[in-house]
């Protein structure tokens, strides 16, 4: 059981997020980047390529050549002959004549153009073998564990279920119910990460519509993920809420939130040692 008799008290809740704001100002482009650049392994499809996968049953996907390159992956023998079918443009270069911004003079270049689209094969997850897929978000937990995180879940009235999803995305609570859906593509590391962003939804009470109709989505989640960090330094639990937090602008104006996100720990904390 983790030590929390130490935690208590807003000024202590501050300072972690104080911190958390010196850190995402502090962050370079370089290694913002690179968390993006992480996150992009798994190709963004199109709406339509959306779709055929949908229909196919698949979630995270890619061509036999890029889960080899990529993740140490190799489709099943038995899978090769049950592809998932996509559409792909077919690209052609051509030259033309541009002119430099900054010479005024036209040069030549190269350009690229679309032609039409052909069929390619990927394979979904199910259909290779291999290393295990890294988690996207959360790197390291220890302190407390899944099974403790979900009765915490089920303390606070919130049921928990798995579904398949994009692989860049945790889960999500839904709406009205508050049900949480984990992404069942996802460690059990991972798990606990988002089982915690999740149920900082509720606390905040983001999934009621009267309670979020006057705030836009970046603040919903930097007040998600703001008490996720809070709660998880408790557990020396190491996730990317930094990054996760520059992407959606946290700034100074979080502190607006502090005694909604106080108020959303204490009740975490209160139930953590009802239950634990």
């Amino acid at each position: 059981m983790a030590d929390l008799k130490n935690t208590n008290g807003a000024e202590n809740q501050k300072k972690k997020i104080e911190k958390m704001l010196e850190s995402v100002s502090n962050m370079s482009d370089t290694d913002f980047l690179k968390w993006i650049k992480s996150l992009s392994k798994f190709h963004n499809y199109s709406f339509m390529n959306r779709i055929l996968i949908m229909i196919s049953g698949g979630s995270a996907v890619m061509g036999a050549r890029q889960w080899t390159e990529r993740y140490n992956r190799k489709v099943k023998p038995n899978q090769y002959r049950w592809p998932i079918w996509i559409l792909a443009p077919k690209v052609y270069k051509y030259k033309d004549v541009d002119i430099n911004q900054k010479t005024g003079a036209e040069e030549e270049v190269v350009k690229t153009g679309v032609c039409g689209f052909k069929c390619v094969k990927v394979y979904d997850i199910d259909q290779t073998t291999g290393d295990k897929l890294p988690d996207v978000y959360t790197q390291k937990v220890k302190g407390i564990t899944k099974d403790q995180v979900l009765k915490i879940a089920e303390k606070l009235n919130f049921n928990v279920s798995y579904g398949k999803m994009d692989y860049n995305c945790g889960g999500h609570i839904e709406h009205k119910t508050g049900n949480i859906v984990l992404n069942s593509l996802h460690s059990d590391n991972e798990h606990v990460g988002t089982l915690l962003h999740e149920i900082s939804h509720g606390l905040l009470e983001h999934h009621i519509k009267e309670k979020r109709e006057t705030l836009t989505r970046n603040i919903v989640e930097c007040e998600a993920e703001t008490l996720t960090h809070i709660i998880g330094t408790d557990f020396g639990i190491e996730r990317s809420s930094k990054f996760y937090l520059k992407s959606w602008g946290l700034d100074g104006a979080i502190m607006k939130s502090f005694d909604k996100i106080n108020r959303g720990y204490s009740k975490f904390q209160k139930v953590y040692k009802e239950v634990v």
